[in-house]
């Protein structure tokens, strides 16, 4: 956190950077930092709607990690299921994914993601 919170985020990675760690360091945080969170999500926002980067790979993760922190999942899925098809071994994705629809209320679509996970972090 320290090495980015005064980072002059210039390009698209940068800016993906400075959010991922703004988002993680926010959540970590007990409680969580409302602060870090929302500059993570406008950082995010920043560069999925930019319109070089709005039907990019990672200008939809980015609006999905948007639409994640602001609890808005039926959003996060409409981004992660246009990208769906360049990850499915991917256990990242499919956790992330498990879980919007989870909380989007499709319990099966949800349940049968997360049963792709191999990775023991997320068991």
């Amino acid at each position: 956190h320290q090495l980015v919170k005064d980072l002059e985020a210039v390009s698209s990675r940068e800016i993906i950077l400075k959010a991922v760690v703004f988002a993680a360091f926010g959540q970590a945080q007990d409680p969580p930092s409302t602060d870090h969170l929302e500059l993570a999500q406008r950082l995010f926002q920043l560069v999925g709607a930019h319109p070089n980067e709005c039907d990019t790979i990672p200008g939809r993760q980015c609006m999905a990690s948007c639409f994640f922190l602001l609890k808005q999942f039926e959003e996060v899925l409409v981004y992660l299921k246009s990208i769906k098809s360049y990850f499915q071994s991917d256990d990242d994705f499919n956790w992330n994914y498990g879980i919007a629809c989870a909380n989007a209320g499709d319990f099966r679509e949800g349940r049968d993601t997360l049963l792709l996970v191999q990775n023991e972090r997320y068991r």
